[in-house]
């Protein structure tokens, strides 16, 4: 499955206006499946100064939509972790 088809459920209107991965994640969401692969997930948002913004990847876990980390829990549900920025 390419990064692009995991993402699909990203509002059209995401943007996280600051965050050192914005263009990339915007990238890969609206371009075809194999250019969007040229932008593969950051490691981790927060060693770059980022945030992770959550979404539920099976009911248990929390995938970011801007890096490669997963974590348990339903973090989704919550705000984002920047509260100026709108889920």
């Amino acid at each position: 499955m390419s990064i692009n088809s995991a993402n699909r459920q990203m509002p059209e209107d995401f943007w996280d206006a600051g965050h050192p991965h914005r263009l990339r994640t915007w990238l890969r969401i609206h371009m075809p499946g194999l250019v969007s692969d040229l932008f593969p997930k950051a490691a981790d948002c927060e060693r770059r100064g980022g945030w992770h913004r959550w979404y539920n990847q099976d009911g248990l876990h929390s995938g970011c939509y801007h890096c490669k980390v997963t974590t348990e829990g339903q973090l989704w549900r919550e705000a984002p972790s920047r509260p100026e920025v709108q889920a």
